[in-house]
């Protein structure tokens, strides 16, 4: 019996847990970032095989993997470096940059003009004089 080729997830709750992804190395060098996130969906029990369910996963949660964002769908697990029990980090989406129907001056505009690095410089400026 061959090897079956995994990934180790590290969770946001600090739990690590092992997924399979494939059974022979040909299998693993074909296998792309979605393939890879579906299995993750799969093992993290969101409704296997549910392709709306995995997008989810994507916009909710971010891969990491060695401080590369996998975002890039058709990507080749063997192009960025992905090996049998490579480390795959789980985090939590941030969304930025405030509300656009914030008109209090908060960090959005409805114009989508984003005022943070201008409350960053009034700030520095403040604190420096």
């Amino acid at each position: 019996m061959g090897t079956i080729y995994k990934v180790v997830v590290d969770r946001m709750s600090g739990k690590r847990m092992e997924v399979d992804l494939c059974n022979t190395k040909e299998q693993f060098k074909k296998m792309t970032v979605l393939q890879m996130t579906e299995k993750i969906a799969e093992r993290l029990h969101l409704n296997p095989g549910n392709v709306c369910v995995c997008r989810c996963l994507v916009q909710t949660r971010r891969l990491i993997f060695v401080r590369l964002q996998l975002d890039e769908d058709h990507q080749l697990l063997s192009h960025v470096g992905i090996q049998h029990m490579s480390v795959i980090h789980v985090m939590d989406r941030l969304r930025g940059g405030g509300s656009f129907l914030c008109h209090c001056g908060g960090m959005g505009d409805k114009g989508g003009k984003n005022q943070s690095m201008e409350s960053l410089a009034l700030f520095s400026k403040s604190t420096l004089d």
